[in-house]
């Protein structure tokens, strides 16, 4: 008897289910697509528990009639191909005729659709792979709602997680068809309450600024460049804003949102030395090319895409975001108050002396520490003379290494120690961040934040670390909570260390600071009594030494 046997039609479809519904934000993801295929222009999404116990996905698209919703609930069933050709040159977001089958094979569900030239819908309900249909009343459009997804497949159902992280995934699904479809309207519901309502906008920016707020809008550059038949228009950001991962870069390929490292790698390319070592810059980009020239036939889910003239579209991407950022000014702008401003008649000027100050200064009350700062060199490098000869001391590397041991041990001991601000600090994200910083108060509380939410997309920073500025406070809670992300709620010693070492570079002064001598004095006494002051939380050097010997040897004063 052979030992190689066909599948039967249930598991096939529930192996296929696998591939393509990973989670509820992919059952969102998927219905969305047919309401945008289907023209609509409002489309609103309901869930509860996370979408685990229920998805509705509602629009006011075109509506299906009685024997388009029955064969739509059968696999590889689609109205967007006819042949192979058609495969080659995909215009569509759904193609393959999976979704709905694949969905149908996991969850209980029902659709209710009507066309506008008829006077009633259509009702399909299907349960464990039962299917039967009434008429209703409603309006022209489709919806569709999903029930106890991976009911019939509970083995999926334990890798799910916890409600509120599903609903982020959910509400960074419908976040993304919002911020490339403006024209369109979006509402988000969770628990029966709003996480998203964008009213259609008419210019991009708009939409970007209802989503992701005016400040970050404000730091967003256009980007247009046209060539043979390729066009690429959108937003990149000024080096000055950027976050510590790729999440805030938003890519569409045909009005279809795809993730590409090729093109992400691209535009960080353009960007050059712009940026620090570790930072990225956000963007959002629509590439509109010729459909022959993109395959979006290479990922179950249809999140990756591969391009027919990869390196042709990087040489593109970098020339069009280097002319961008030549074009502007990215100077970092600041506000001075009038009443500080005193002008000072050329006839008085007189050559800055600070750094004269800096020679041989040892306060005179100081004898425990055995050194004498001699002076900076290019307002980075300290030269401080010991009794063993002397040290080339990188004065950010050394207050780093200061402020993360500082840092370290307020944690241990109950918590970073925090400032309440007088005048709290408002921060716009988009629903999916507001859902991430809500599960994650108790341990931005241990870090010094504590954080309220307000409305569907602001947060109020109520208190910060007292070692953190005004806008220090913004960028750190956003790469904060952006490394909370990663790990479950319980677990932060996993990666306190690289916060704390990042709370640390950020109060740290930098090259290119005057520092005057009293507080070069202060740093390097702090620093020799660190319990490991000879290099930075990321390893770097924070001095190196040269002994009187290894001098007079290097000017052949002895042998």
């Amino acid at each position: 008897m052979p030992k190689i046997r066909f599948l039967d039609d249930a598991l096939i479809s529930k192996i296929a289910a696998g591939e393509v519904i990973e989670r509820p934000s992919s059952v969102v993801k998927e219905l969305i697509e047919n309401s945008l295929d289907a023209n609509a222009h409002a489309i609103s999404v309901s869930i509860e528990d996370g979408g685990r116990a229920r998805i509705t996905v509602t629009d006011d698209g075109e509506g299906m009639d009685e024997e388009d919703c029955k064969l739509c609930i059968g696999r590889h069933a689609t109205s967007k191909l006819r042949t192979q050709a058609d495969l080659f040159s995909i215009g569509t977001l759904g193609f393959r005729g999976e979704a709905l089958a694949s969905i149908a094979a996991i969850a209980d569900m029902t659709i209710t659709s009507r066309i506008r030239s008829s006077p009633e819908a259509t009702i399909v309900r299907v349960s464990r792979g039962q299917a039967t249909t009434q008429k209703a009343g409603a309006p022209t459009g489709t919806e569709i709602t999903i029930q106890s997804l991976f009911s019939h497949t509970p083995a999926r159902k334990k890798y799910l997680k916890s409600a509120s992280t599903e609903a982020a995934m959910v509400a960074d699904v419908v976040t993304r068809f919002a911020l490339f479809y403006p024209q369109h309207h979006f509402q988000l519901f969770h628990n029966n309450h709003c996480l998203l309502n964008t009213s259609p906008a008419n210019e991009w920016i708009e939409r970007i600024a209802d989503l992701y707020g005016h400040d970050l809008a404000k730091g967003l550059l256009p980007v247009y460049h046209q060539q043979d038949k390729y066009t690429i228009r959108g937003f990149v950001s000024k080096p000055a804003l950027t976050r510590q991962d790729r999440r805030c870069q938003h890519l569409a390929v045909n009005a279809r949102w795809v993730k590409s490292k090729v093109v992400s790698d691209a535009i960080q390319t353009a960007y050059g030395r712009l940026l620090f070592h570790d930072r990225y810059p956000l963007f959002i980009l629509q590439i509109d090319l010729p459909f022959q020239q993109v395959d979006v036939n290479v990922h179950p889910t249809k999140k990756e895409v591969r391009f027919l003239e990869e390196q042709k579209l990087c040489d593109l991407l970098v020339a069009a975001v280097s002319t961008t950022l030549q074009a502007y000014d990215l100077t970092p702008s600041t506000t001075i108050a009038a009443d500080h401003i005193k002008p000072t008649p050329a006839a008085h000027f007189v050559p800055d002396t600070t750094r004269q100050e800096t020679l041989s200064f040892v306060p005179e009350e100081e004898t425990s520490f055995p050194f004498v700062i001699k002076g900076c060199i290019h307002d980075c490098f300290w030269i401080v003379e010991d009794e063993h000869g002397m040290m080339l001391v990188d004065q950010h590397a050394a207050d780093e290494r200061v402020n993360y041991e500082t840092l370290a041990s307020q944690f241990n001991t109950g918590g970073i120690a925090a400032q309440q601000l007088l005048e709290p600090v408002m921060i716009t994200v988009p629903p999916h961040e507001v859902l991430l910083f809500s599960q994650k108060l108790p341990e931005l509380e241990q870090f010094g934040f504590i954080v309220e939410a307000f409305g569907t997309n602001t947060l109020i920073v109520r208190s910060s670390p007292v070692v953190m500025g005004r806008q220090q406070t913004k960028d750190l809670l956003l790469d904060l909570v952006s490394e909370l992300s990663h790990i479950e709620t319980g677990r932060i010693n996993e990666i306190k260390d690289n916060i704390i070492a990042r709370m640390a570079c950020r109060k740290s002064v930098k090259k290119g600071d005057k520092v005057e001598p009293r507080e070069m004095y202060a740093i390097m006494k702090r620093l020799l009594r660190t319990k490991t002051p000879y290099t930075c939380p990321h390893g770097r050097p924070t001095m190196i030494t040269l002994s009187e010997h290894d001098l007079e040897k290097k000017f052949k004063r002895c042998g």
